[in-house]
């Protein structure tokens, strides 16, 4: 029988009972992922992680002992919803079953994940497989880039001035948003952001992903307040209706697209940028193209990319079912590297 992401397993004593002390263990998915094929089965891991802690379950355990594969974008949701608990609850303990796969638990100590499990051993990352010691982590709580220069550290060199400060545009952006809006109504002790970048040599790639975990863009469409730009609220009903009127749901991956399309920010800010149009723009005119944004909020995912300066984009749900949803937003700048570092 195959084992979902949330089916649930205790330890017994030799008598049968079980014991306060027994440590509750949830499965973590055969793909650590966000693409649709594998986001449900994750989605539904860090729901049932957050709901034990909120009612009181103080010993959780993730069995990693069925994951075969970690992608960049679940690897980073992960990693970040795991960091927000242990700070959120610290009467909680948390642990984990290692994996039987020899490059997932070495992707577990180099993002730290391992760590927050309880994992606390020294490891030496060099010998690690090259799909792995070239992850680079960083996390903040402001609109400052020496937080990441551990990530920026990682490409520099490797990309043309002009790809670099793309990136750099669209990092910032991205801390600016979260900053001023993703944690806005809510009642959170701690307002972070998490990165990371990956060089990956197999298909010659550059991996940025950024996240929060915020109210996500769809909540934050509708908010009223008098930072709003005038006119900015008849402009997303109108951009909304129109699709809808053609056939397109109403649902998560269509208020993102809005959010990108309808242009200015919604703030009056004269100091603000272009919102998430500054992010998925900003690789349009690079070099010779396939450069690739996704943006992850709620239960949707839109898609951006650049082929020989043509401009390919895609909006679709994460899942029929609406409970497939992150928590806050999920941003992935994927971007060739040169001929020779690929190879």
């Amino acid at each position: 029988m195959r084992l979902s992401a949330y089916q649930l397993k205790r330890r017994k004593n030799r008598t049968g009972r079980r014991s306060a002390a027994d440590w509750l263990s949830l499965y973590v998915p055969e793909h650590v992922g966000l693409h649709p094929k594998y986001a449900g089965l994750l989605t539904e891991l860090i729901r049932r992680l957050y709901e034990l802690a909120e009612n009181g379950t103080l010993r959780l355990r993730l069995d990693f002992s069925k994951t075969e594969k970690m992608y960049s974008d679940g690897t980073l949701y992960l990693t970040a919803c795991l960091n927000d608990l242990v700070e959120r609850f610290p009467n909680c303990r948390f642990s984990m079953r290692m994996p039987s796969e020899t490059r997932v638990e070495q992707v577990l100590y180099q993002v730290g994940i391992a760590k927050f499990l309880g994992r606390r051993k020294s490891v030496d990352s060099s010998t690690f497989h090259h799909s792995v010691r070239h992850w680079y982590v960083a996390h903040g709580h402001d609109v400052n880039l020496e937080n990441a220069e551990n990530i920026f550290n990682s490409f520099e060199g490797k990309l043309t001035p002009e790809l670099s400060r793309s990136i750099y545009a669209g990092v910032s952006e991205a801390m600016t948003n979260c900053a001023h809006h993703a944690y806005e109504d809510l009642s959170l002790p701690c307002r972070k952001w998490w990165m990371f970048s990956r060089e990956d040599a197999t298909s010659g790639k550059l991996q940025v992903v950024f996240c929060d975990l915020g109210i996500g863009i769809p909540k934050s469409l509708f908010r009223e307040s008098d930072q709003v730009s005038d006119g900015w609220l008849d402009r997303l009903r109108k951009f909304l209706a129109s699709h809808i009127a053609l056939g397109r749901r109403n649902d998560d991956a269509l208020k993102i697209e809005a959010a990108i399309k309808i242009g200015r920010t919604r703030t009056k800010l004269q100091h603000r940028g272009k919102g998430l149009k500054q992010m998925v723009s900003t690789l349009d005119q690079i070099g010779e193209g396939d450069a690739l944004v996704e943006i992850i909020s709620g239960n949707g995912m839109y898609r951006h990319c650049a082929k020989n300066k043509k401009v390919v984009e895609k909006a679709l749900p994460l899942s029929d079912n609406r409970k497939t949803a992150i928590r806050g937003t999920l941003i992935h700048w994927s971007v060739p590297l040169p001929k020779r570092e690929a190879e």
